[in-house]
């Protein structure tokens, strides 16, 4: 199974942004030039919800109970992480 496969079975948020940044560091280490740019177009969404993905995943512990990915962003946006 592809990344974008399990990407688009993923039934949480939770797992959906882990998935995109396994990916995208993955590609990152291989490819020097990576940016998040490739991993929108491979994904197919834009380069806002990547680098949202992204920095919620970096803050993954202060935000994985949360509900909803809506509500881990508006969290990290309160606690300026």
């Amino acid at each position: 199974m592809t990344f974008k496969e399990a990407f688009n079975k993923a039934e949480t948020w939770q797992k959906k942004i882990v998935l995109i940044s396994l990916y995208h560091n993955r590609c990152l280490a291989k490819h020097h030039t990576w940016h998040i740019s490739d991993t929108a177009k491979y994904f197919e969404c834009s380069i806002a919800l990547i680098s949202e993905n992204l920095k919620l995943n970096n803050h993954y512990d202060d935000v994985k109970d949360c509900k909803s990915r809506n509500e881990a962003l508006i969290k990290l946006r309160n606690n300026h992480l």
